[in-house]
C-alpha cells in the first residue's frame, strides 16, 4: 500500500541529518523542521497530549521558523496567564 502524500513528506524530514528541533514551553510544544532540499523551515505548535495543531507556519529558513515558533509559544503563555492586554 502506497503511503499518503503527507506521510511521505513527514518521513522525508525524519530521515535527514538536517535540523529538527522540539521546544517545550508550559502546556505546549513546537516542532521545528527544515526541508533538506529547499532549506525552508516549518513550525508546528501543539498542546502536550493532543494531536490537534494549534498553529503552524512556513518560513524562509530554520532560524526564522524557530524564532516564529518561540514567539508564538511565548504569546500562548502570556494569554494563559492573563498577561496579554485585549
Amino acid at each position: 500500500m502506497e503511503k499518503q502524500p503527507h506521510r511521505r513528506a513527514v518521513s522525508r524530514f525524519r530521515h535527514t541529518a538536517h535540523k529538527n528541533t522540539r521546544i517545550s514551553f508550559g502546556d505546549y510544544f513546537a516542532d521545528i523542521l527544515q526541508d533538506p532540499e529547499t532549506q525552508i523551515g516549518y513550525w508546528i505548535i501543539q498542546r502536550i497530549g493532543s494531536a490537534d495543531i494549534v498553529r503552524w507556519g512556513q518560513e524562509e529558513s530554520f532560524a526564522a521558523a524557530e524564532k516564529c515558533a518561540k514567539q508564538y509559544l511565548e504569546e500562548l503563555m502570556r494569554k494563559s496567564f492573563g498577561m496579554l492586554e485585549a
